[in-house]
């Protein structure tokens, strides 16, 4: 990777225009041999062995200060593979629902260590409108795995990745049901249809 420039915080509005135009973003040049592995985990059944985490520190812009934490899934033997290809059409919804509780189960233990630690902070997890939009998934895997870790729901953000084609309708039922129990929901910040 280059460094195509670096500007001063808070992102001042003159620091960036003259950035703009000078980098055309990341070349995917990757994407279909990473789509063959992840059809090859899948195949083989090793997939949801392969699942982990990799947690990203969330930062007040103002204060630089660590606010929380972001879950990432990841492969296991291939990091750098984009995982908005692990929630992709491609993929299955019931064999995305399976790489969610594995993300829940290692976000909340997580949480939880931090606990231990002393410095729990909020942990935000990313779901996709077709999950959100399913009242089993919500109801069974999402409320059931923070309620069994014993995180209090107030300390956990799912980030809703995409608007989908689901149905608002659908959505809101779900984040109806989060936001009851104290679950908060925030727009992820590389939401891809929103």
């Amino acid at each position: 990777d280059e460094v195509r420039g670096t500007i001063d915080k808070p992102y001042l509005t003159d620091a960036l225009l003259p950035l703009i135009g000078r980098y055309d973003g990341p070349v995917d040049e990757g994407a279909d041999g990473d789509r063959e592995f992840l059809r090859q985990l899948i195949a083989d059944d090793r997939l949801i062995d392969n699942v982990t985490v990799e947690f990203q520190t969330k930062q007040c812009l103002k204060t630089n200060r660590v606010i929380g934490y972001e879950a990432l899934a990841r492969v296991r033997n291939r990091r750098a593979l984009n995982p908005e290809l692990l929630f992709s059409d491609d993929i299955e919804l019931p064999l995305q629902f399976a790489m969610t509780d594995v993300v829940l189960d290692l976000t909340m233990g997580f949480w939880k260590a931090l606990e231990r630690d002393g410095r729990s902070q909020s942990v935000s997890i990313n779901c996709s409108s077709a999950m959100l939009s399913d009242p089993d998934f919500v109801q069974n895997n999402l409320i059931a795995a923070i309620r069994s870790h014993r995180v209090p729901f107030r300390e956990v953000i799912i980030e809703l990745t995409d608007v989908g084609e689901t149905g608002l309708e659908a959505l809101k039922e779900g984040a109806g049901r989060l936001a009851a129990t104290g679950i908060r929901i925030s727009i992820d910040d590389f939401g891809r249809d929103i």
